[in-house]
């Protein structure tokens, strides 16, 4: 099925998007100096921690579980199949 024609912006919305305008303006915006600074020690302690070697592989975390074709990710009416990709450790599960 085709649309009867090529989309048309419409612009009754326009007014009340704050999102756009800042992704489209020609400035950057800059973060506020207390925001940067929690930034910088959180990224400092993360660091020292992953070098303290403290940082262990989460429960499960060798689980990957792949939804396969677009049926599997977003199921429809006329997309109904699922397949699922599950590798435990190397091993393909299927």
């Amino acid at each position: 099925m085709r649309p009867p024609g090529p989309p048309i912006k419409e612009t009754f919305a326009d007014e009340g998007d704050l999102f756009h305008p800042a992704i489209i303006s020609p400035t950057t915006h800059a973060l506020p100096n207390g925001t940067l600074e929690r930034f910088t020690e959180v990224r400092a302690n993360v660091e020292e921690h992953i070098k303290s070697g403290k940082v262990s592989k989460p429960q499960g975390g060798d689980i990957k579980i792949l939804p396969l074709g677009t049926g599997s990710a977003l199921p429809s009416k006329y997309r109904n199949g699922l397949c699922l990709d599950c590798v435990f450790r190397g091993i393909l599960l299927v």
